[in-house]
């Protein structure tokens, strides 16, 4: 949603270097609003990838240094918060818990190419 785009690009213009997954056929609008921010005169340090055939059903965040995670059944979005009944989860401190998404957006990563040709993501994202 609008809120966490927006957490997300002002953590990016304090350097904190940020990676989004994004479900490729229901995060267009959104990827094209970072792409834009990011790839543009900003040169924020985003690094996207978006997902293709799959539709992909995680939601989280996770922080590694700061050991923290939160999940979930809502999306990040505001329709998630305002009109339905979700949990979230939030881990702070679980180291274990940390890697295992840590692991799992690894392995996310690994496996999608950038959604858009970018010079941020060609200087080592």
């Amino acid at each position: 949603g609008e809120l966490v785009l927006a957490e997300l690009l002002q953590a990016a213009r304090r350097g904190v270097r940020v990676f989004v997954v994004l479900d490729g056929h229901a995060g267009v609008r959104t990827l094209s609003r970072l792409a834009e921010v990011a790839y543009g005169e900003q040169q924020l340090p985003i690094h996207l990838r978006a997902t293709g055939r799959k539709v992909m059903h995680q939601k989280y965040i996770v922080h590694p240094e700061g050991a923290t995670v939160l999940t979930g059944t809502a999306n990040l979005s505001t329709d998630a918060s305002d009109r339905h009944s979700e949990h979230r989860l939030l881990w702070r401190g679980d180291q274990r818990a940390t890697d295992a998404f840590v692991s799992d957006f690894e392995t996310m990563w690994k496996r999608l190419a950038p959604p858009l040709a970018s010079r941020s993501t060609a200087r080592g994202g």
